[in-house]
């Protein structure tokens, strides 16, 4: 019996679909349901005295609604080739952001596309997928439109030794565990430079080689700590000591990988990754699917 879970928003456009390619062989991956969103807004119209109410027969956008819906399913089964996936489908009235939060409670993910067309005032994926990775009590999966589906290359996680972070990388090391890929477990840090000449003396004795031996130590301690509460030991990781910042590099390493996995913030060790920033850059330029994981504390 199933009963893991992935929802989907979609709104017919072409990013939307792709992220609902995404998303079917993400639940496929995981043995998991897939649920099917497509969150329509009546048409209104506006005056300079404010907002029209005549009477609008919305009939018509419902069933165009649910035609692009089945469209979208139609495509995603004929382009993913899944067989016989388990689906469930719905067609609401309402906010998307708003709807997507409240179908995605106690799913293992949430999936929606970088951003959308709006079809039927609908999925407004730019802002969407921002407020749903800023909201949401589950796993976020935002997907690009060049976003690749799942495969086997690299699983990229950030890390800095927050709570934050380790939730990440719990949720990377199993999500490469099913793509039997390779994890990469990257910290970025950097030193700068001095502000004045007074100020410039502890920079003169910094080791460099003594901050990336601390980033490492970091993060081998947070795979242990993360193996032991999985109950699996990680075997094909990669650790990622990288002076520059934190944004940067964790998009820079994205060039070669499947999938991004990053805290929904952090606490900026070794002044690293400040994940209330860097995940909202990472949103927007990463080279693939980028997964934002919530604190351990909203899914309470």
């Amino acid at each position: 019996m199933i009963t893991h879970r992935v929802v989907v928003g979609t709104d017919g456009s072409e990013h939307a679909r792709h992220a609902l390619r995404w998303a079917a062989k993400e639940a496929e991956l995981r043995l998991a349901r897939l649920s099917v969103v497509l969150v329509w807004t009546p048409p209104g119209a506006m005056s300079s005295l404010g907002p029209i109410t005549a009477p609008i027969d919305l009939s018509e956008w419902e069933q165009a609604a649910k035609e692009a819906l089945e469209a979208d399913l139609a495509d995603a089964v004929a382009t993913t080739g899944i067989a016989d996936p388990d689906l469930e489908t719905e067609v609401v009235r309402g906010q998307p952001a708003a709807v997507l939060l409240d179908r995605a409670a106690g799913a293992d993910l949430l999936v929606v596309g970088s951003r959308g067309w709006g079809g039927f005032k609908g999925l407004l994926l730019g802002s969407v997928s921002q407020q749903c990775a800023t909201h949401s009590d589950v796993p976020v999966a935002v997907v690009r439109f060049q976003s690749a589906l799942p495969d086997t290359r690299n699983v990229v996680v950030g890390v800095d030794g927050s709570e934050g972070s380790a939730a990440a990388l719990r949720f990377a090391i199993l999500e490469a565990a099913r793509r039997s890929a390779h994890l990469v477990v990257a910290n970025g840090w950097w030193v700068d430079s001095p502000r004045s000449a007074k100020d410039a003396l502890p920079f003169v004795t910094i080791d460099r080689h003594e901050f990336r031996a601390r980033s490492v130590e970091l993060m081998e301690h947070m795979v242990d700590d993360a193996s032991r509460a999985l109950g699996r030991q990680v075997v094909d990781v990669e650790f990622a000591a990288l002076e520059e910042s934190p944004a940067h590099a964790l998009v820079r390493l994205t060039d070669n990988a499947g999938l991004l996995v990053v805290g929904s913030r952090g606490r900026g060790g070794l002044a690293g990754l400040l994940l209330g920033s860097v995940s909202l850059r990472c949103l927007q330029q990463a080279y693939c699917a980028v997964v934002v994981v919530p604190p351990p504390e909203a899914s309470r």
